[in-house]
């Protein structure tokens, strides 16, 4: 049997038992699906970007005419709403050329997810780069 001196670290603390290890829980996938426009919140305070660029919202707009395929906006689906986080460009092009409605990769979250993703998406984003303005 082990007496309590024996238990006692260097510094004399009683040592804790052991937490069991805790197994985080797996990221939900985002859920791929068309959603009209008309149904997502385009929030500017989640707006990572100080504006968004007339030519590239105009080329986009060309483009989806032209039946090019883009990847899916991100949104984030909960209490708040549908709110999109990623994708501000491909929404405005999609409205200007008279689509009803977008691909989406949809994230359970609210608006506060939705802010935290895109300043994360907008960091490292590859189809625009940041103005000076828009960096913090």
């Amino acid at each position: 049997m082990t007496t309590e001196t024996e238990t006692r670290t260097r510094n004399d603390e009683p040592q804790q038992p052991h937490a069991p290890q805790r197994t985080p829980a797996a990221p939900v996938e985002p859920v791929r699906r068309r959603i009209p426009l008309a149904d997502i919140i385009v929030d500017s305070e989640v707006q990572a970007r100080v504006e968004l660029s007339e030519a590239a919202i105009a080329d986009y707009r060309e483009a989806m005419l032209a039946g090019d395929q883009f990847p899916g906006v991100v949104v984030f689906e909960g209490a708040d709403g549908i709110v999109l986080s990623d994708g501000f460009t491909r929404v405005a092009a999609a409205g200007r050329a008279g689509l009803t409605d977008i691909m989406c990769d949809v994230r359970p979250g609210t608006k506060d997810d939705a802010i935290l993703h895109a300043c994360g998406a907008n960091a490292v984003h590859t189809a625009q780069r940041r103005s000076n303005a828009d960096k913090p």
